[in-house]
């Protein structure tokens, strides 16, 4: 499946790109609490976008993390959840793939935002 180390390192990466999209997304609103008057479309779909980073970057996490005990537990008595685990471990590519787009697309928006007024 996957190295131990490249998995611990895939966890610290994708731990750091939630730091950064809390960074984005309370920078912005403490800006816009402050008086900005930036509230607008584009930052609302910006927002959004970078919850939805969040959430599949949870995801991604949450597979990585529970990767050893799947993949150590015994192969007669691994129940049909483990094997759905096993055949959609492939997902991890499509889930860093959404991520990454959203957190890009919700930092512009937020930049646009910003600029926009």
């Amino acid at each position: 499946m996957i190295k131990e180390s490249t998995r611990k390192e895939l966890i610290e990466y994708y731990k750091w790109v939630v730091a950064v999209t809390g960074f984005f997304l309370t920078f912005s609103v403490s800006l816009v609490k402050i008086g900005t008057k930036a509230r607008n479309v584009y930052m609302t779909i910006g927002w959004c976008f970078l919850f939805i980073s969040v959430f599949f970057n949870w995801l991604i996490i949450k597979r990585l993390i529970i990767l050893p005990l799947v993949k150590n537990f015994p192969e007669d008595e691994k129940t049909w959840k483990h094997r759905i685990y096993e055949k959609t471990f492939g997902n991890l590519s499509l889930y860093g793939s959404i991520q990454s787009n959203a957190i890009l697309i919700g930092a512009i928006l937020l930049l646009v935002g910003f600029l926009k007024f």
